[in-house]
This record gives C-alpha cells, structure tokens and sequence, in this order.
C-alpha cells in the first residue's frame, strides 16, 4: 500500500511538476489535493474497466425500464380505474337537448299560442324530465304547463303545447329544473 502511494504521488508530481513549482509557498498537502485535482482533470484515460462498467450501467437502465413498463402494461387496467375514480381520463358526459322544433313558426303576437319543443335524451340512460311552460310579464312569472315525460336514451320526444295568454307581451319560457336549462322567445 505504502509502495503504491508512494508510486502514485511520484507521478502526480511527474505529470503536475509545473504546477508544483508555481505553488512552492503554499502547503504541501494542499498542493498535492491540487495536484490530484488537476491530474485528474487534465483528460487522462480512465483505466479500461470503467468502459466495462458504462456498458454494464446501461444494461442495467435499459432492463429496469423494460421491468416498469411492464408491470404498468400488466396493471394498466387497475391503473386506468384508479385514475378514472379521480376523474383524470377522458370519459363520455351526457347531456340533455332542448330546443324549438320549427323555431321560424312560433307565435310572436300574444292570443292563442301554439308551438312544440323537443327534449333530447342524450344521458346513455333512461331519464324522467319534469318541464315547466310559463309566462313572464313586468316581472310576474305564472306558470302556464307543468309536466313529466320520460324519454329513452338516445330518444327525444316532441311536446306540442297550446294555450291562450292575454294581450300582454312578454316571454314564454320553457324550463327544464332538474337540468337547469331554458329557452324562450317573445311575444307582444
């Protein structure tokens, strides 16, 4: 051990004598570690081995990554259902329609009304939608239809109302509760 201590501090001095000579004054362990520093940093080969170990090292990356990547194939269904339950995949949402079914048609002066609207069932199940048709005049609200219908996933269903309203202008609403949606148009 002492020999090759001895033989590694004979060539740091050989191969660093230069930068020895410029540091005289300071320390003699200090300018060693220097020594050592440079030496090491001054582009020497490392010994052949250590190519060894790079190949080896990049073995073993490249075999755990083929090792994770298939534990997570594997449990990729487990993983898709976890991350569904937080709700951070894509899923299809449902929605319910409402419009006017001949929107050109409708009643613009106030009288005998008539018109149809159609709620579509767009949920992927069975829905029941309460609806509710009133009017709106100088801010007074009277209900003029309240119902129920049931609509088939996928389906849609045409409601044809018919009413008389006073000579009053104002809107008529048709509302969904439970959806929260409404359209409307006016009448004078």
């Amino acid at each position: 051990m002492k020999e090759r201590w001895q033989t590694t501090r004979s060539a740091l001095k050989e191969s660093s004598g230069k930068f020895l000579q410029e540091n005289e004054t300071a320390n003699s362990g200090k300018a060693l570690w220097r020594c050592t520093i440079v030496a090491s940093l001054a582009g020497k080969e490392p010994p052949q081995y250590y190519a060894g170990m790079k190949i080896l090292r990049t073995i073993c990356v490249i075999f755990a990554i083929g090792i994770v990547t298939s534990l997570l194939y594997e449990a990729r269904h487990e993983l898709y259902r976890v991350l569904a339950a937080y709700k951070l995949v894509p899923h299809e949402e449902g929605i319910t329609e409402l419009y006017f079914e001949d929107s050109d048609a409708l009643p613009e002066r106030a009288g005998a009304l008539s018109f149809s609207f159609v709620i579509r069932n767009l949920e992927g199940q069975t829905m029941v939608y309460p609806y509710v048709v009133y009017t709106e005049h100088a801010g007074q609200r009277v209900e003029l239809k309240r119902d129920v219908v049931s609509i088939a996933a996928g389906e849609h269903a045409v409601i044809e109302t018919a009413f008389r309203v006073g000579g009053q202008s104002g809107r008529i609403i048709i509302e969904l509760p439970e959806q929260n949606q409404r359209i409307a148009f006016l009448i004078s």
